[in-house]
């Protein structure tokens, strides 16, 4: 892992913001990029979430694996490590740049995020993890519950904190649905939660998360961090589609509310 040193106002903001909020570091692993990318690539689509097809998004933005269909496993492995690894070599500046920004920019825009959250969840206490983002070549930009890990994009500081901000939010709306459902679980495990909740509401687990990050995370409720159009995030996740119109009459009735939400939302409410 290479870890850039965070400059000295940086650490001042951070320590301002309440003990409450988690303090978000942003870094770089090489092996999440390798990890991920072998994974996705190996995926034939079934276990993929969302239309988005992978490869070709991968292709587009490193042509040069572009023949990664044609090898076996291994040498298929051994060819994104090394491309990867010759990668990170080369950009290693913009890497440098892309992690030291986007902590800057978060530091400067915490404050924000966190305030809109805690009205959200009315003040729901953030769960203990890493809460760790680590700058990646390529989508998607996966997060992980149990460990409150994420991945952003190297490209510019506005785009990396919309990301942030989705992936945050994520980490909340689980805790919030632990404390309500499956108490007794200590963690977020996302496999877990998902077999626990199965049948429990009348939208799906995984799918109702997303819709509600596109429902809530607006300019109006969380500035920079707030994605204008839901509707480029939903062409991601056509799947969704027969979900928004039951999820968007609910949260009007709900008066958007989160607790009133998932008092409609339980199958035995219906």
């Amino acid at each position: 892992m290479i870890k850039f040193a965070v400059m000295e106002e940086d650490v001042d903001k951070r320590e301002s913001l309440p003990q409450n909020f988690p303090q978000v570091k942003f870094e770089i692993d090489l092996n999440l990029d390798v990890w991920k990318i072998s994974n996705f690539w190996a995926d034939d689509g079934s276990r993929r979430r969302g239309s988005a097809d992978f490869r070709q998004r991968l292709v587009k933005a490193h042509p040069t694996l572009g023949g990664l269909g044609t090898l076996s496993p291994p040498q298929r492995d051994a060819k994104i490590r090394t491309y990867i690894q010759d990668y990170y070599h080369e950009h290693a500046d913009k890497f440098s740049t892309a992690a030291s920004g986007i902590s800057q920019e978060w530091d400067r825009y915490a404050q924000q995020f966190f305030e809109a959250t805690g009205k959200i969840f009315r003040g729901l206490v953030w769960p203990s993890g890493k809460y760790m983002g680590f700058v990646s070549i390529c989508p998607p930009f996966p997060r992980f519950l149990h460990d409150k890990t994420f991945q952003v994009p190297d490209g510019s500081a506005e785009r990396c904190i919309r990301v942030a901000a989705h992936e945050m939010l994520h980490f909340l709306f689980y805790e919030y649905v632990r404390q309500r459902y499956v108490f007794r679980m200590v963690n977020t495990v996302e496999r877990d939660m998902d077999r626990e909740m199965k049948g429990r509401l009348t939208i799906p687990l995984w799918e109702l998360s997303e819709i509600f990050n596109f429902a809530v995370l607006t300019p109006e409720n969380f500035g920079e961090g707030g994605q204008a159009d839901s509707q480029v995030q939903y062409r991601f996740y056509q799947h969704l589609d027969p979900y928004v119109p039951t999820f968007e009459r609910v949260w009007r009735e709900a008066e958007q509310d989160v607790s009133k939400l998932f008092d409609r939302l339980e199958v035995d409410a219906r």
